[in-house]
C-alpha cells in the first residue's frame, strides 16, 4: 500500500495554525491498527479517515515491544533479524533480513515495489524467489525450522503530488535528510502472512542522524567524526505484527526512571521542551502503573516528526514538532498516548468484536484529568458527550460494539464518548474499589493477549460478584439512549411530621436497567436518592422531613440519556452532523465557490447544494453579511444575535427554525474573510456562536442551558 505525503516545511505558518486549532478544539485520537480479523487470522492493515484536516492521532493497537514485567505468551516460531542501513540524503535503504520460521511448502511475503531483492538464501543455499508487484513466494520444502536470508535495497522518495493529509489513508515510507519514517504495513521489510513474530533490528546511518524503533535498546554507538555512523540495535522478545522505524537529525535527551529509559528525540531548537516532556512522562507512567499495573515496556520515547501528525506505538509516540510546541499537549494528549501502552498496546483489541480501548482510554485519561481538576469540569464534559449524541441523526447511530475505529465525527460520538460514558456508569454503579479492581484484573489476565468486550465483561462481573451481562448488552448492542421523564407526581403531608412524595419515572421502550439519581429540593435541605428502574414505568414513594418543591432527575448528567428540553441548546454540530442538511450559498460566483469549499470541510456527510430553502430540513447558509440579513428577513428568521455585535470580519451562529429544524448561518464581510474561516471553523462544532477577525475566533460561546436535569416543579 502507498502512503501519500511529503515532509512539511517548518515555516508553514498556516499549517501550524491549523494544527493548533485542531488540538485546542478536538484533542481526540484515531487508531492506526494492525487489525485482527479473528484471533487466528493474520491481521489486516486498517486505516481510519482523518480526524482533522492535517492532524490525526493514532495508536498502534496490535503490536508490542518486549516486556519487562510479568509473564508473556510463548514467542511465535517466526523471527526477523534485520540489519538496515539508511542513507537519508539519497533516500536509500539497504537491508538484510534473516527470517527464522518453522514451516513447510509455499511461503509468501510482501516487499515494497520500490525495493529489489539482490540475494536470497534458504538454509544456507542460494535460491531464487518468484513474484511481481511486490508479492513474493518461495518453497520452504519439508516441515521444520528454516532460515530465509534476503538482501534487498531501494529508494523511498517523497511524493510531491500529495500533501500530508495522505498519511491518513495508507502508509508510505519516506527517507530523507530532514526525517525518515518507515511504517509497518508498508513493505519496507519482508512482511509474511504467517502471523505474529519477534525481531532484532540493527540500524546504521550517517551522523548526525539518529534512529529509533520500539523495543529494548540493546546497544548504541556513535562516531561523530566526518563520515562517521550512528548505530543502534533494538530487540522485541514478544509477539508483534509490525515494525516501525524512525530517523532524523535528532538531539537525544534521556532520563532514567528505573527500570525504564525515557527519551526525547527532538530536532534542533526543541531541546528546551525535553525536561517537561520527560518529567510528565514519568508522572504519567507512575499514575497509570499505580492504577492498572506495571508499565509493560522497557522505555517510553517521544519522537518529533516533521509531519503534522501523531502516531502511537508501543513505548513510542511520534508527534509533529509544532504540535509538541503547543503548551497544553503535554498536560493532556501526552497522557492519553502513554495510557495506550496499557490499553491497545499492552492488551490487544479483538476488532472482530469491537474496539473498547478508545473509550476506556478516553475515560481513564482525558476525562480523569478533567475530574482531577474539578467536578464541574467533569460535569461539563459529560454534558458535552450527551450534547454530541443529541446532535447525532438517528440514521447514523450505531451499536457501540460495532465500533472499530474513528472514520468520522459520528463514529467518535459512539466509539469514544458513549463507550467512555459506559465506564463512567459502571464506576458509579459498582463503586470505586470494584471498578479499579476490575481494571487490574483485566490487565493481569489479558496482558499481551487479544481481548474483547466479553473479557472485559467477565473481569467486571467477577470483581462485582454478579452477572453484568444485561448491563453490558443494553449499552453495547443497542442504538439509542433512554428517554426519562417524571409522571404522576404527588405529595401529601403525614399525620405526624414529614411528607410522602409519590412519583412515577417513565422511560422509553425497550427499557434499560438504570439507577436514576434524583435530587429533591425541599423547603429545607436538598435530598439525594438513587432509584433503580427496570421497566418503562417505575413507581416509588419517598419519605421526607420537609415539603418537596422541585424534582430533578440526573441533574449532574451521570446517565447516558436523551437530554430534556432546555438541556440541549443549538450548537453547530446539530446541523453539521445531519445527513439531510441542505447548503445554500449567496454572493457572487467567487464567493459562492469558496462557500462550497467551506461547506465541504464542515459537513460530516456529502454536500447537498440547494437554490431554495426547504423548511422541513436543516440548512447551512453561507453568504455576505448584507445578503444574509436579507435572507433572514425574507424567511422570517431572527437576525444576527446581539452576542456577535462586536468588530469582526465573520459571524457564525446556530439556531432552530419555528418548525424545530436546526440551522447554521455563516456571514462574512468579504471573500478574504470567508477564506480565513476554512482552517479554524470546522473545529468549533460544539459552539453555539462565534465571531472571527480573520482566522482568529474573537468570540466563542454557547447558548445558555436550561436548568440541569429532567425537571418537575410543584405548582
Amino acid at each position: 500500500m502507498r502512503q501519500q505525503g511529503q515532509l512539511a516545511r517548518s515555516d508553514d505558518k498556516k499549517r501550524n495554525e491549523s494544527i493548533a486549532l485542531a488540538f485546542i478544539e478536538r484533542m481526540d485520537y484515531q487508531i492506526y491498527v494492525l487489525k485482527q480479523g479473528t484471533k487466528k487470522e493474520k491481521p489486516m492493515i486498517a486505516w481510519g479517515r482523518k480526524i482533522i484536516t492535517l492532524v490525526t492521532f493514532f495508536c498502534i493497537s496490535s503490536s508490542m515491544s518486549s516486556s519487562i514485567s510479568g509473564e508473556v505468551p510463548a514467542p511465535p516460531s517466526l523471527r526477523h533479524n534485520l540489519q538496515v542501513r539508511l542513507i537519508p540524503h539519497q533516500h536509500f535503504l539497504q537491508a538484510k533480513d534473516g527470517i527464522e520460521i518453522d514451516g513447510a511448502g509455499k511461503l509468501s511475503f510482501m516487499l515494497a515495489s520500490e525495493l529489489s531483492i539482490n540475494e536470497a538464501h534458504l538454509d544456507g543455499k542460494s535460491v531464487s524467489v518468484k513474484g511481481k508487484d511486490g508479492h513474493w513466494h518461495i518453497d520452504l520444502g519439508s516441515y521444520g525450522p528454516h532460515k530465509l536470508e534476503l538482501s534487498y535495497s531501494g529508494s523511498f522518495l517523497p511524493d510531491p503530488r500529495t500533501d500530508t493529509s495522505g498519511y491518513n489513508r495508507s502508509p508510505r515510507p519516506v527517507i530523507g535528510p530532514d526525517a525518515s519514517y518507515l511504517p509497518p504495513g508498508s513493505g519496507w521489510y519482508p512482511e509474511l502472512e504467517s502471523g505474529p513474530f519477534t525481531y532484532k533490528l540493527s540500524v546504521s546511518l550517517p551522523t548526525p542522524q539518529k534512529a529509533v524503533a520500539p523495543g529494548l535498546l540493546v546497544s548504541e554507538t556513535e562516531d561523530n567524526e566526518e563520515g562517521g555512523y550512528y548505530q543502534a540495535q533494538f530487540d522485541f522478545a514478544a509477539p508483534t505484527w509490525g515494525i516501525p522505524l524512525f530517523a532524523g537529525p535528532y538531539r537525544i535527551q534521556e532520563r532514567r526512571h528505573e527500570p525504564y529509559r525515557l527519551r526525547t528525540y527532538f530536532f534542533e531548537g526543541m531541546e528546551a521542551l525535553s525536561d517537561d516532556y520527560l518529567g510528565l512522562s514519568k508522572d504519567y507512567l507512575n499514575l497509570f502503573a499505580g492504577r492498572i499495573g506495571p508499565y509493560p515496556f522497557h522505555s517510553f520515547h517521544i519522537v518529533a516528526a516533521r509531519l503534522p501528525v501523531g502516531l502511537g506505538f508501543p513505548g513510542i509516540t511520534y508527534i509533529g514538532q509544532h504540535v509538541l510546541e503547543l503548551p497544553f499537549i503535554k498536560h493532556s494528549s501526552l497522557g492519553h498516548e502513554v495510557l495506550h501502552n496499557w490499553w491497545g498496546n499492552g492488551v490487544y483489541i479483538d476488532y472482530e468484536n469491537g474496539n473498547w480501548a478508545e473509550g476506556l482510554t478516553t475515560y481513564l485519561a482525558d476525562y480523569s484529568f478533567l475530574e482531577q481538576r474539578s467536578n464541574e469540569m467533569a460535569k461539563v464534559r459529560r454534558l458535552e458527550w450527551l450534547r454530541d449524541y443529541a446532535a447525532l441523526p438517528a440514521e447514523r447511530d450505531r451499536p457501540p460494539r460495532t465500533f472499530t475505529s474513528k472514520t468520522h465525527t459520528a463514529s467518535q460520538v459512539i466509539g469514544y464518548n458513549k463507550i467512555a460514558f459506559l465506564f463512567h456508569m459502571l464506576r458509579r454503579q459498582l463503586g470505586e474499589q470494584v471498578f479499579e479492581s476490575a481494571l487490574r484484573r483485566f490487565w493481569r489476565e489479558q496482558r499481551f493477549q487479544i481481548a474483547g468486550w466479553d473479557e472485559l465483561e467477565r473481569a467486571f462481573s467477577e470483581e462485582a460478584g454478579r452477572d453484568l451481562s444485561v448491563i453490558f448488552a443494553q449499552w453495547l448492542d443497542r442504538t439509542g439512549a433512554p428517554d426519562i421523564s417524571f409522571t404522576k407526581v404527588d405529595k401529601r403531608r403525614q399525620k405526624k411530621d414529614g411528607w410522602i412524595l409519590s412519583l412515577e419515572i417513565k422511560q422509553s421502550a425497550p427499557p434499560y436497567q438504570l439507577q436514576v439519581p434524583v435530587r429533591i429540593l425541599t423547603t429545607k435541605d436538598p435530598v439525594e436518592h438513587l432509584i433503580p428502574i427496570r421497566g418503562t414505568h417505575t413507581q416509588v414513594e419517598i419519605q421526607l422531613s420537609a415539603e418537596p418543591v422541585e424534582l430533578m432527575a440526573d441533574p449532574d448528567f451521570n446517565l447516558f440519556r436523551r437530554l430534556a428540553s432546555g438541556e440541549a441548546p443549538p450548537i453547530l454540530r446539530d446541523t453539521l452532523l445531519s445527513g439531510q442538511t441542505q447548503t445554500l450559498v449567496l454572493g457572487g460566483a467567487a464567493f459562492q465557490q469558496q462557500a462550497l469549499v467551506l461547506a465541504r470541510a464542515m459537513l460530516d456527510s456529502s454536500l447537498q447544494p440547494n437554490s431554495t430553502l426547504e423548511p422541513e430540513k436543516p440548512f447551512l447558509l453561507i453568504g455576505p453579511r448584507s445578503e444574509v440579513d436579507t435572507f433572514l428577513r425574507t424567511h422570517k428568521l431572527p437576525g444576527m444575535p446581539e452576542e456577535l455585535a462586536v468588530p469582526s470580519s465573520a459571524q457564525v451562529w446556530s439556531q432552530h427554525t419555528p418548525q424545530g429544524q436546526s440551522y447554521v448561518i455563516i456571514a462574512a464581510d468579504s471573500l478574504e474573510s470567508l477564506e480565513a474561516l476554512l482552517r479554524p471553523l470546522p473545529h468549533y462544532g460544539r459552539r453555539g456562536y462565534l465571531a472571527f477577525q480573520g482566522s482568529k475566533a474573537v468570540i466563542k460561546g454557547n447558548w445558555p442551558l436550561g436548568k440541569s436535569g429532567i425537571l418537575y416543579r410543584f405548582p
